[in-house]
């Protein structure tokens, strides 16, 4: 009887494990990896939002980058680690809807991540060199199609938001536009500025003030309505496109075996983050960044509905791994 009451103890125990250490979590720093380098859109949201949520989970948010391989390098990384709450990821929508249909052997080294939290949302918008002469989309697919060789867009390589937008514009308008891949959003921004690319495509709190400067010129955004920043910029709906896409998201994910006490801890921590005032005000508005902070669960759901979109995509694009 006391062997079973002591088998019964130690089951007890093993079972209330993960809740008890959920209770007295986190105790140390927290990292979160970055697949891309420093400065750009994921990078320095999840900086802005790590900072944010260090006042609830009261440790730092340490940010490291970890770029390489169009973010597969990094997120291998966070796949790997140990399950502990200690390590998180941050991720785009197309390295979990799109890379999985275009690049299987890239997507099985971190297929195995969990959900935490979808982060935010965010508007997206298609911009141009202000010397290109074409002030809407439509007005630069008929450049496209007029010059075959005329036009390129610059992306930050294979299968990356301004890649997969500009390829199903390619198929489904029927022009041809070259793509000019570059290492990073930054630099695929710096070339269009400097007129060495004339079109590109990312979230639109990104290139706000060199749009606002006149450096350069939304053409469209996506989705199905416009944006409060750029009134005057038709969505891709209101010209016809159906692009599979509705906005840029991002998310936290965890490595597997990641307790979902502490995945639930931690989602709660970043919902507060993104809708803090002070966040919101400095950072999320200026760049029309959507707030979310969803659970566990709830990230699960989208990350089922947009793997189907990626699949989508890739049908009409036909997009492959060269």
């Amino acid at each position: 009887m006391k062997q079973t009451l002591g088998i019964l103890g130690v089951a007890a125990l093993l079972l209330a494990g993960p809740q008890a250490r959920a209770q007295t979590y986190p105790e140390r720093p927290i990292r979160i990896i970055v697949p891309f380098p420093a400065g750009g859109v994921l990078d320095t949201m999840t900086r802005a939002i790590g900072e944010q949520a260090r006042g609830t989970l009261g440790q730092p948010v340490i940010v490291e980058n970890r770029a390489g391989a169009a973010g597969s390098i990094g997120l291998q990384a966070c796949s790997n680690a140990e399950p502990d709450g200690y390590t998180f990821c941050a991720v785009t929508a197309e390295a979990m809807s799109v890379t999985p249909h275009l690049e299987p052997q890239m997507w099985v080294k971190y297929r195995s991540l969990i959900p935490v939290s979808q982060l935010v949302t965010a508007s997206g918008v298609i911009y141009a060199n202000p010397a290109l002469k074409a002030n809407t989309l439509a007005e630069a697919l008929a450049v496209a199609k007029a010059n075959p060789s005329q036009l390129n867009y610059s992306s930050w390589g294979l299968g990356t938001s301004p890649n997969l937008l500009f390829e199903w514009l390619k198929k489904t308008a029927n022009v041809e536009i070259t793509h000019v891949p570059y290492k990073g959003s930054m630099d695929a921004l710096n070339d269009v500025v400097a007129g060495r690319a004339q079109l590109s495509y990312v979230a639109l709190g990104f290139v706000l003030p060199q749009i606002e400067a006149g450096t350069l010129k939304p053409l469209a955004v996506i989705g199905d309505k416009r944006s409060p920043r750029l009134p005057n910029v038709p969505s891709l709906k209101e010209l016809g496109y159906n692009f599979p896409y509705k906005n840029a998201w991002f998310a936290l994910m965890a490595p597997p075996g990641t307790p979902l006490a502490i995945r639930e801890k931690v989602a709660v921590a970043v919902k507060v983050a993104v809708n803090a005032p002070t966040l919101r005000v400095k950072f999320l508005d200026p760049q029309d960044l959507n707030p979310v902070g969803s659970t566990p669960q709830e990230l699960e759901r989208v990350l089922k509905a947009e793997y189907e979109h990626g699949a989508e995509i890739i049908r009409v694009t036909g997009i492959r791994k060269e």
